[in-house]
């Protein structure tokens, strides 16, 4: 549905104004690393880890209008301890700017979050034993709306409010 909707704003801002070649972009990001990780609060432990990350953000824009999709994934390999975990994230986020000192923006978006067979601190199997869960998995889903503006020289006003729903796959309890 979000997807659809999307692509419907983006062909009505195709068609409704002329946009040229240096107006769409696709910014790209790439990370990797390495590094350590210490488990002081609940996960305890240490462990040595690798990650990789894309983050892609293709955008369209004309005179009062932008049009963004950014879409990122992520995956971080513990070794050692089960602390391996793999994201990917995406939304839709329209600008609308009529005035220079004027904008709306309005943008909606998902993100999974993978955590395959952590060990699961609340169901303990026996003695210093953990069992393995999905209990961190989630699914989130949110949508934002932000006006944004000057109303006077160097004075800056902005009111956004947010809503996120997070949905854990795999609860026990």
């Amino acid at each position: 549905m979000l997807i659809r909707i999307g692509i419907a704003l983006c062909a009505l801002l195709l068609c409704s104004q002329r946009v040229s070649a240096q107006d769409v972009s696709f910014p790209t990001v790439g990370r990797a690393g390495a590094g350590m990780m210490d488990g002081y609060l609940t996960l305890h432990g240490r462990a040595a880890f690798v990650f990789a990350a894309v983050d892609v953000t293709p955008t369209v824009q004309s005179s009062h209008w932008r049009f963004r999709a950014p879409i990122g994934l992520r995956h971080r390999q513990a070794f050692g301890t089960p602390w391996t975990e793999s994201y990917g994230d995406g939304a839709i986020a329209v600008r609308y700017s009529p005035v220079r000192r004027f904008r709306v923006e309005v943008s909606g978006g998902a993100t999974a979050r993978l955590r395959k067979a952590w060990l699961d601190q609340y169901q303990p199997i026996a003695v210093d034993q953990l069992s393995r869960t999905h209990r961190y998995s989630r699914w989130s889903r949110f949508v934002e709306a932000e006006f944004a503006g000057m109303p006077i020289r160097r004075h800056h006003a902005r009111l956004s409010y947010r809503y996120e729903y997070s949905d854990y796959w795999a609860d026990p309890n």
